[in-house]
């Protein structure tokens, strides 16, 4: 099992988690992203799945597939090619909705 390694947030930086929820707002606004977003998040999701088995107990985790999370969810953001931030800048600046 590989060792989980997270982002943690600095007092000096807006939450990751606030930043995610925005990305994920821009991307829902434009209906040519949905769908896009809704089949690359469920490939991304499984590949964190099978590298990080525990990944249901991060909060990133549940904003990138859309469910609840748990009440004692860890903050925070995989680290790498596996942050939910960068896949979904990476979705916006594919769709031409980035920054």
């Amino acid at each position: 099992m590989m060792e989980n390694t997270f982002e943690q947030n600095s007092p000096k930086q807006e939450p990751v988690q606030g930043r995610i929820e925005q990305l994920k707002e821009k991307i829902y606004s434009s209906a040519n992203t949905r769908v896009k977003l809704f089949e690359m998040s469920v490939e991304f999701a499984k590949k964190l799945q099978a590298k990080y088995p525990d990944c249901e107990r991060y909060k990133c985790f549940h904003q990138l597939i859309g469910s609840t999370p748990p009440e004692n969810t860890i903050e925070g953001d995989f680290t790498g090619d596996d942050s939910v931030e960068r896949f979904l800048k990476t979705v916006a600046d594919e769709a031409g909705i980035g920054n």
